[in-house]
């Protein structure tokens, strides 16, 4: 059973598809995932569960954020305002 990652409420900032250029002044590509804004230090959740493969450190367009790896793929969480407080190699529940 997936759990959704963000409590109520929240707002889709950003829909699978391609990107709108002059918006974000980036070559056009296509956004493969789905950008949901939330309240400051508002609680993440995993929608699966998994265990971290990947850890990011802040730099570049993702900010933060982590990856996990599960049986039916793996999930991105990004554009945390700071380092998230999981391991790689560290089994994480869903919810």
């Amino acid at each position: 059973m997936l759990v959704a990652p963000l409590l109520a409420p929240v707002r889709v900032t950003q829909t699978f598809g391609n990107y709108n250029q002059q918006l974000y002044r980036r070559p056009p590509h296509r956004h493969k995932g789905l950008d949901l804004r939330a309240a400051l230090r508002q609680p993440v959740f995993f929608p699966e569960d998994g265990v971290v493969v990947h850890v990011w450190n802040g730099a570049g367009a993702f900010g933060y954020g982590v990856r996990t790896r599960d049986d039916n793929g793996s999930w991105n969480l990004a554009h945390f305002d700071e380092r998230p407080r999981w391991e790689e190699g560290q089994h994480v529940r869903a919810g």
